[in-house]
């Protein structure tokens, strides 16, 4: 969210393209070497507000998104949508309302997807041009301003558009709960504040930092190489730890690269689709940290048959 709001600032970003497109697949990119993806909708209106199993929830209306979403066929629209080709509006994923009001600061509510599949087809089925669905915000007071927009006790918005986390809100719901800790976690407390750039640099573990410690991830290359060492804290030494996987091991260059930055970072992410072996990823990482760590340096695995992790 805080790109998005950057972008409000800038009007030939791929932001405002996505306005005149009335909504699409948004990118854009952090660093060289990181870019970020959402889901944008525009021209959103608030209808009613409805009591549900999941509470209070709003109704939106919102632009339909260009592509297959727009088809003239009325059952082709409604398969996208049932079918979930797109992955978009999943029940429960993350949304975030981007309120803006002329002349003041954008404010921003989070929620999640109160509408089944089933139902967001039926809506798409009678209207191609428009979409219709219900969000459960975190924030009471967004119920509140829908409210007062509606008897025209405030100014209502020069723009309202909706930003889709392609996730799942229980995927992250950890996290969020580690934010909320007092004290929160040290980690997220630092890299992940709320309003404040975070840090394009995330430190090594601090027990990594120590002078005598090296990694020594023998444990992932073929049975006889008992020596094979990286200082995280040293930029040359994780290259060179991450082209040694590459070459030597199992690993492709993608999976090589995400096992040494977890391993050289206090906080890391790790994504893909399903089937890519980001369990597996996590199982090596583990394997790493039990085998830099124990003085016999036993060869474990935790993928061996009898054995878990």
């Amino acid at each position: 969210m805080q790109q998005v709001l950057q972008d409000l600032t800038r009007s030939r970003s791929e932001l405002y393209k996505k306005f005149r497109e009335k909504g699409g697949r948004y990118t854009t990119t952090l660093d060289h070497h990181t870019s970020i993806r959402f889901n944008i909708y525009t021209g959103v209106d608030f209808s009613k507000l409805t009591v549900n199993t999941r509470g209070l929830t709003t109704n939106i209306h919102c632009d339909t998104p260009p592509g297959r979403a727009r088809d003239s066929s009325p059952n082709k629209r409604a398969e996208y949508w049932k079918s979930l080709h797109g992955k978009r509006l999943l029940y429960g994923s993350l949304v975030a309302l981007v309120w803006l009001v002329q002349n003041g600061q954008p404010r921003v509510y989070l929620g999640t997807i109160a509408t089944s599949p089933d139902d967001l087809s039926k809506g798409a089925k009678r209207n191609p041009q428009r979409l219709m669905f219900s969000i459960s915000f975190f924030d009471p007071g967004v119920e509140q301003h829908v409210l007062n927009q509606s008897l025209d006790h405030i100014p209502k918005p020069t723009r309202l558009f909706l930003v889709e986390v392609p996730v799942m809100y229980d995927a992250i719901y950890p996290i969020l709960r580690s934010l909320q800790q007092d004290p929160p976690v040290e980690c997220f407390e630092q890299y992940l504040p709320l309003g404040i750039t975070p840090s394009n640099h995330i430190l090594p573990p601090s027990y990594s930092r120590r002078l005598d410690f090296k990694w020594n991830l023998a444990c992932l290359l073929p049975e006889g190489n008992q020596q094979f060492t990286f200082e995280s804290h040293h930029q040359a030494s994780v290259c060179e730890a991450i082209a040694t996987l590459r070459d030597s091991s199992a690993l492709e260059l993608t999976q090589a690269t995400a096992v040494v930055e977890a391993l050289s970072r206090e906080l890391a992410l790790i994504q893909g689709p399903p089937g890519t072996g980001k369990v597996n990823l996590l199982c090596l990482c583990w394997n790493s940290l039990i085998y830099s760590s124990e003085p016999s340096r036993e060869r474990y695995h935790p993928c061996d048959e009898g054995k878990r992790c």
